[in-house]
């Protein structure tokens, strides 16, 4: 749960290992955005508009985050007997490593880990992940109603591939939904927050082998 820099790992000295604090100072920001964020929201009640596009934002950006995603990951490593590895990978087709960058990379591993442990982590956070919500909100197709999200990309004669194909179809996503994932994603990031304060506290408090870097 502390992450290791393989880097400087190699050359710490022995029986040490190198420790990075620098995705703890990623964590500790992101949660500052997403609370400052929430300020801001109840100070905007009346404008439905600007209270979704901070929502999308907030989602988008918790998701996007590597520090959640790599601790889960290397507990559930852990239960499987498996080493602690910083580098979130996943073994391609060929039976090759792959880096996974992306949370509908990072997810689905997740949740064979955890289906194989017999835990709902990994069911939690796919119930919780929206990609079409975060591909149409980061490449900006979508548009906003007084009801829906109307995701543009498959009907926009810009977008949509092939291009001179038919519009077929348009995806959507209800306000209300917004705010389920929303609302979902901001208690991931409390519990989280909870969670890892108390096995932090006990794996320092453990272990005395930490070289800190």
């Amino acid at each position: 749960i502390i992450p290791i820099d393989p880097a400087l790992d190699k050359s710490a000295p022995e029986g040490k290992r190198a420790t990075s604090y620098i995705p703890l100072y990623e964590w500790q920001e992101l949660k500052l955005f997403v609370w400052s964020f929430e300020k801001v929201l109840k100070n905007v009640k009346t404008d439905k508009g600007l209270q979704l596009r901070i929502m999308m934002i907030v989602y988008c950006h918790i998701f996007e985050a590597d520090f959640p995603f790599a601790v889960i990951w290397n507990l559930l490593r852990a239960l499987k007997g498996l080493p602690e590895s910083w580098i979130f990978t996943r073994k391609n087709k060929k039976g090759n490593l792959d880096v996974c960058e992306y949370p509908s990379q990072k997810i689905p591993e997740i949740q064979n880990l955890s289906n194989e442990q017999g835990l709902k982590v990994g069911d939690i956070l796919h119930s919780l992940w929206s990609a079409d919500l975060r591909n149409n909100f980061s490449h900006s197709q979508y548009s906003i109603t007084d009801d829906a999200i109307f995701f543009t990309k498959d009907i926009s004669p810009i977008s949509r591939r092939p291009l001179e194909g038919m519009p077929h179809g348009k995806a959507e996503l209800k306000n209300q939904d917004l705010k389920k994932y929303y609302n979902g994603a901001c208690t991931l990031i409390d519990v989280f927050d909870q969670e890892y304060l108390s096995i932090y506290k006990k794996a320092t408090l453990q272990n005395k082998s930490l070289e800190v870097t």
